[in-house]
């Protein structure tokens, strides 16, 4: 099982701060910066079962459109046992899968990526840590993937 970040959870994240993400030493060094209860809750929990961590490479590409580039790589830096999932030969036929069953354009090629990347991560199933729990769950029922979990960070 693993515990796979969507661009909200990423960004909350990077907001706050956060180091050593997922391994049970949480600190966020921004004072009254909090990612949610939910999410620290999330991440204390896959630290405890000793669950990977991942997010896609699509996802990285938003937060470096709406982020601070240096705020990306520090967080990267801090946190390189998070797996970064590339859209590659593998995954891109997966995510253009999911798409056309759930009848959604490229507007919705990151959740998709999130999505591929959940299902494909383990035997032992996924949880998906995001903000748009509707459109995850929407591409989940067309991906077929039945051992992903979601978690709403709304």
């Amino acid at each position: 099982m693993s515990l796979v970040l969507d661009s909200e959870a990423v960004s909350r994240l990077i907001a706050a701060g956060g180091s050593h993400v997922g391994t049970g030493e949480e600190r966020f060094q921004q004072p009254g910066k909090d990612p949610g209860a939910v999410l620290v809750a999330a991440l204390q929990e896959a630290a405890r079962r000793k669950l990977p961590l991942a997010t896609t490479a699509a996802v990285l590409s938003e937060q470096y459109r709406t982020s601070h580039a240096a705020a990306v790589s520090s967080f990267l830096g801090r946190n390189r046992h998070i797996k970064v999932v590339a859209t590659d030969e593998r995954l891109a036929p997966v995510v253009g899968r999911i798409l056309s069953r759930a009848g959604r354009g490229s507007a919705d090629h990151v959740d998709a990526t999130v999505v591929a990347t959940a299902g494909l991560s383990s035997s032992a199933g996924a949880v998906i840590a995001t903000s748009d729990p509707d459109d995850i769950e929407n591409l989940l029922d067309a991906s077929g993937f039945p051992r992903v979990g979601v978690i709403s960070l709304t």
